[in-house]
């Protein structure tokens, strides 16, 4: 791993998208995982990252929470954040769309289009 090597940070509780969605990211991404967003904001105040994906349904708070305070610190004001989730739409709207560089549902989206998302938001 280089210190010039994009990294990823996904929240998720389960390890099953974040493992899927690192199958189509070139193996030089470093990729850090927590699983709720009280850990997220702890992970990502010791080890800033090129964007975030996230999860909506998250233990402790909620993702929309999750992007508002990340997005709330000056520092984080431009890092990229992309959602997938089965939440509706209109719950996602309310709370954080326009933060938000893109939405995924979990049902009919393929890996490697999210991938192709993250990969597009790396400078």
């Amino acid at each position: 791993m280089n210190a010039h090597d994009p990294t990823i940070l996904v929240v998720d509780a389960t390890l099953y998208w974040t493992q899927a969605l690192a199958r189509y990211l070139p193996n030089t991404y470093t990729i850090r995982t927590a699983k709720n967003g009280l850990l997220a904001l702890q992970l990502l105040d010791a080890h800033p990252c090129n964007v975030i994906v996230t999860e909506y349904h998250l233990p402790e708070i909620h993702g929309g929470a999750f992007v508002d305070i990340v997005k709330s610190q000056e520092r984080f004001k431009t890092l990229p954040i992309i959602m997938y989730t089965n939440a509706h739409h209109d719950d996602i709207e309310v709370v954080t769309t326009e933060r938000l560089q893109a939405v995924f549902p979990k049902i009919n989206t393929h890996f490697q289009d999210l991938a192709y998302a993250v990969y597009s938001l790396i400078p």
